[in-house]
């Protein structure tokens, strides 16, 4: 079975438990990941935020090789198990990074050819992620790119750290970037996902 058969979720929930849909990707309303990422083939993507490695093994799916990096507080044993059950833990590279500073580091050290960000999702992250990516690839992945927030939860006239302070509700990351500060490039917006892609 693969990652992205229809019944995947249902097969990890019956080998796993209902704890292996928790934040999970595939799991939210709007277009799947997999719908997202049809046709398209990578030869290296990069995940910033393994998890529980459901959309790693969907990400193995679409690239000759993935390498997922968590940082070592969220890091969860039952990614390597989902990897095994998928068939697909040969083509993922798992990185465990000590901190921001290592993870730094890490990144700037790799060549991939895309990347799903899908971290930390407090507005400094979201962007300290993006610029540590934008540097390597020319397409990104957001994921928990919000679904119906209003309009006036974001300042229209451009983006002031000081009355929008790093630490937002800890989904509004994405939004903020690509929303507020808009950075140069072409950005698609398909909840509960989002492209960005050098112009």
């Amino acid at each position: 079975m693969k990652a992205s058969d229809p019944n995947a979720m249902a097969a990890l929930v019956e080998r796993f438990g209902p704890n292996i849909t928790e934040s999970s990707a595939q799991c939210q309303s709007g277009p799947s990941m997999c719908d997202v990422l049809a046709g398209k083939h990578y030869g290296t993507i990069f995940e910033i935020g393994t998890y529980q490695g459901v959309s790693g093994a969907i990400l193995a799916e679409h690239a000759d090789r993935v390498l997922t990096l968590d940082l070592e507080r969220y890091q969860r044993a039952i990614a390597d198990d989902v990897w095994r059950f998928f068939g697909v833990e040969g083509k993922i590279t798992r990185i465990i990074a000590r901190g921001e500073d290592h993870k730094r580091e890490v990144i700037g050290a790799l060549d991939f050819d895309m990347c799903f960000l899908d971290g930390d999702h407090n507005r400094l992250n979201v962007m300290l992620d993006f610029i540590l990516a934008k540097e390597r690839c020319n397409c990104i992945l957001f994921h928990d790119y919000p679904i119906g927030l209003p309009p006036e939860y974001f300042p229209t006239a451009g983006y002031n750290h000081r009355d929008y302070p790093s630490e937002g509700n800890g989904l509004d990351g994405v939004a903020l970037l690509l929303d507020c500060v808009r950075p140069e490039g072409v950005i698609e917006r398909i909840p509960p996902f989002a492209w960005w892609r050098k112009e």
